[in-house]
């Protein structure tokens, strides 16, 4: 392995990279890199060739930078590492390297950087039915239904206390009357009320995911209603 093959050349390469700071530098920096502190062992290295500019020191750099993920720092190190050690026993393994690291660099600068997508090509989320808008849309067709149920029976029991030719006397055509009148306020109460929560529903459901809520208000008197619509639109 190339590792191997630097640790003997530095440590029987020369008789001086035993001694002193570059040893200690050395030691120190080969703790960091089986450590994966490579910022650290970078800096022992290159403190150590300062001291003892040995190619080894160099690989060593390269090393560092390559376990780091700086393809470049790599590059650049074993480059100087061949130059400085142009007959060095690995340089067919190193130059290999080199070449790798190259082709990588190449394939992550041809490949766009992950990132948000533009907002024009991110798919819109479904929207959920508006459970409220179709309440009121069925409560007021129900609603509608029985006001207009009632109201021709209003008319009905209307025609019966007016129709002359019966055999009704006095209080029967008054108690039909009021009856009809009645039926008549309740039916068309109806109508009023669900023709209010229908057009609410129906606003609401056109407006759902709009700027923001949308509320129906709705106040009912005999005989007429009123509704009212708030929202940010």
């Amino acid at each position: 392995m190339i590792v191997a093959l630097v640790c003997v050349a530095l440590a029987g390469g020369d008789a001086r990279a035993g001694r002193g700071e570059a040893q200690v530098h050395y030691k120190k920096g080969m703790a960091a890199y089986a450590l994966e502190d490579w910022d650290g062992a970078i800096a022992e290295f290159q403190a150590g060739f300062r001291e003892e500019p040995m190619p080894a020191f160099l690989f060593n750099i390269a090393q560092s930078h390559r376990s780091a993920g700086r393809r470049g720092e790599a590059i650049r190190f074993y480059e100087r590492y061949l130059e400085l050690a142009p007959e060095a026993a690995d340089r067919g393994e190193v130059e290999e390297r080199i070449r790798e690291l190259k082709k990588s660099q190449a394939a992550a600068a041809a490949t766009p950087a992950a990132g948000p997508r533009p907002a024009a090509s991110q798919a819109a989320a479904p929207r959920k039915p508006d459970a409220a808008g179709i309440a009121l849309v069925v409560t007021g067709s129900l609603l509608v239904a029985a006001g207009a149920g009632l109201a021709v029976w209003g008319v009905v029991l209307d025609a019966k206390a007016t129709d002359r030719t019966s055999r009704l006397d006095l209080g029967q055509r008054q108690d039909l009357e009021s009856r009809s009148s009645a039926v008549g306020i309740a039916g068309y109460t109806g109508l009023g009320v669900g023709a209010a929560l229908i057009i609410g529903g129906a606003v609401r459901l056109a407006l759902a995911g709009k700027k923001g809520p949308v509320t129906v208000g709705l106040s009912a008197a005999p005989g007429s209603a009123l509704a009212t619509l708030g929202g940010a639109f």
